[in-house]
């Protein structure tokens, strides 16, 4: 069996020939490299770059997933995709406690702080 391999960075385009009786079949393999991108909590791309007012004035405000920055997490999904021919697959997931163009969870919040649901959470404003 000749191999043949054809590397571009990542990812490995390789020709097989593969001997049969009174044939041969000449296989080729390529290789996708599929990247998982988990936000943080309360991190969420689609909420942070959504130009829909409505969905601003109805969801967002003040220590929300709405008046954040972009994420290192998201920069780097959002790097991916802009080259098209590109192989790589990105997949993101949202960020603990945010749903995309929806309103914040304080449950998500409780869940990602490993606060009880009987306590209350700790004030978001710093107090001196």
């Amino acid at each position: 069996m000749a191999m043949q391999p054809h590397t571009q960075g990542l990812y490995e385009h390789t020709t097989v020939t593969t001997p049969g009786e009174d044939t041969q079949h000449v296989v080729e393999v390529d290789k996708v490299q599929v990247n998982l991108f988990f936000d943080g909590t309360f991190n969420n791309y689609y909420n942070v770059t959504t130009e829909d007012a409505g969905i601003r004035r109805q969801y967002g405000g003040e220590n929300t997933s709405y008046d954040n920055g972009l994420s290192n997490v998201a920069r780097m999904w959002s790097a991916l995709h802009k080259d098209r021919d590109s192989p790589d697959l990105g997949i993101y997931i949202d960020g603990m406690g945010t749903t995309r163009l929806q309103a914040d969870s304080l449950r998500g919040r409780r869940w990602a702080l490993g606060i009880p649901a009987y306590e209350r959470l700790p004030s978001r404003r710093w107090n001196p």
